[in-house]
């Protein structure tokens, strides 16, 4: 396909109005897909379902019996970390459960290292935390552990993505699985089918599922 058609996949989730207007001027010229989610934009998407990860984050946390719950968010203008945050709340809602604590970061390591200093100004202890991305996570347990702080003995955590590096920490994090695979077999089906049948304005979105991979940065309260 790529020596003789011209396509566009886009995986980049901070994407602003001026970037979309410029990809939306080519969706009359090329099929384009993205990736990520994309807010008010007219180009078709296949992503991960990250409200569905977001709320079995929180499942997870309530059967391991945890009343206090945090959240490492993200930025809110992601629309990926608003997904995950919000089906993490939703479910805490519909159970009539509380956040006690939250601390907004961006991704990256040096934020789950704010989010630590954060969380233990905060006195909140046995708590169950979700981290909308792994990196934040591993920054949030690496000083968890150097600060003496057992996980999960004295706090669970869980990561999102699945990154390979959940398997070397210690302990390995607990997180929410995203197939990249699945996401690009998909990606390059839809871009072949749009080259045969190609209409441009039937929009479409189409989730690829997620799954919680249990590692021991949890541990269930009840045992």
């Amino acid at each position: 396909m790529a020596k003789n058609k011209d396509g566009l996949c886009i995986l980049f989730p901070d994407l602003n109005k001026e970037d979309c207007n410029i990809i939306e001027s080519y969706i009359n010229k090329i099929p384009i897909l993205s990736l990520s989610p994309i807010i008010d934009a007219s180009v078709n998407t296949i992503t991960f379902d990250n409200y569905k990860g977001g709320y079995l984050a929180a499942q997870h946390l309530k059967e391991l019996g945890y009343d206090n719950i945090g959240i490492i968010s993200g930025d809110d203008t992601v629309f990926e970390a608003f997904q995950r945050k919000n089906g993490f709340m939703d479910y805490l809602r519909s159970n009539n459960m509380k956040c006690q604590w939250e601390f907004k970061g961006d991704y990256s390591l040096e934020s789950g290292n704010k989010a630590f200093i954060d969380f233990q100004s905060s006195k909140v202890s046995n708590i169950g935390i979700f981290g909308v991305n792994d990196y934040m996570c591993f920054g949030f347990m690496k000083l968890a552990l150097l600060s003496g702080i057992n996980i999960p003995e004295k706090l669970s955590i869980i990561g999102f993505d699945n990154t390979p590096f959940c398997n070397n920490t210690i302990p390995e994090l607990s997180s929410i699985s995203t197939n990249f695979i699945e996401l690009g077999e998909r990606a390059l089906s839809s871009l072949e089918k749009s080259f045969i049948n190609y209409n441009k304005t039937e929009l479409f979105t189409n989730l690829v599922p997620v799954e919680l991979i249990e590692r021991s940065s949890t541990r269930d309260l009840k045992n």
